[in-house]
């Protein structure tokens, strides 16, 4: 493939719109970019095992919702 014709596929491009619409709702709420350096090492760290606890919960809901579903073979419980 040359990297000159290349077309990234749907499904890239679809990711690339959905950080560029994240990156624009979270300046609309935050009026700040992740440019910004008013947050320590440590307060970014804070930020993102947050974010990380939050998937978490999110796949758990989403196991059991499959698993009652009888979609997966997902244990009911972890």
């Amino acid at each position: 493939m040359n990297k000159d014709n290349f077309t990234p596929d749907t499904i890239v491009e679809e990711v690339r719109q959905k950080f560029a619409e994240r990156a624009q709702k979270g300046y609309d709420k935050y009026n700040a970019t992740m440019d910004r350096d008013d947050l320590t090492i440590d307060q970014w760290l804070e930020h993102a095992q947050e974010e990380a606890m939050d998937f978490i919960l999110y796949i758990t809901k989403i196991r059991k919702e499959l698993s009652a579903l009888k979609i997966c073979g997902c244990p009911s419980e972890m």
